[in-house]
């Protein structure tokens, strides 16, 4: 290692033009990296969402979620499987393996799910559709010191403004109570 660094310390110009190499081959790869505001992502995923009207985030987990979750496991073409139970619904996100066959995967979570026949007489039927998520995503957050009734109306008039804008096509408001 020290031959090295006095090589460089006395071959001053040989120095001199490795490093101005370097900087005119980082300046022209700098120019050749694409760039974009708002980049393309493709996230195949699969939501399954099951409405469990009036019972507690635990009732959720052992009627629905480790249910759906045993039934789904081994299908084809699964990355990851994330349930979350919340009080009266159980939302089971599938996310798919960039490769995967998404019609045939998500037929294959249809099928299974729909062969769930224990299901608690009051949970609601299986909802099981494949996100389209767009390309561009923005989130745009409403608070303020002001009531939660306020907040709602005031987001929804925020998604109202928002696909005003021309180019917009969905706007979602979400986590409202």
């Amino acid at each position: 290692m020290r031959r090295v660094i006095t090589w460089f310390v006395t071959n001053s110009v040989a120095t001199n033009l490795l490093v101005g190499f370097a900087v005119v081959a980082g300046v022209a790869a700098f120019s050749q990296i694409p760039v974009r505001t708002y980049p393309d992502f493709d996230l195949p995923v699969v939501s399954i969402t099951v409405p469990y009207l009036g019972a507690a985030p635990e009732e959720v987990e052992r009627g629905v979620c480790t249910r759906i979750e045993d039934h789904v496991d081994g299908v084809v073409g699964i990355r990851e499987v994330l349930a979350t139970a919340d009080e009266g619904i159980c939302t089971v996100r599938v996310e798919l393996l960039q490769d995967a066959d998404r019609t045939q995967a998500l037929n294959d979570i249809r099928n299974r799910i729909g062969a769930i026949e224990t299901f608690p007489a009051e949970a609601e039927a299986p909802l099981v559709r494949l996100l389209e998520i767009p390309s561009v995503v923005i989130e745009v957050a409403v608070t303020g010191p002001t009531d939660e009734r306020r907040l709602k109306q005031l987001a929804r008039q925020v998604r109202a403004d928002i696909l005003a804008l021309p180019g917009i096509t969905q706007a979602t408001v979400a986590n409202v109570r």
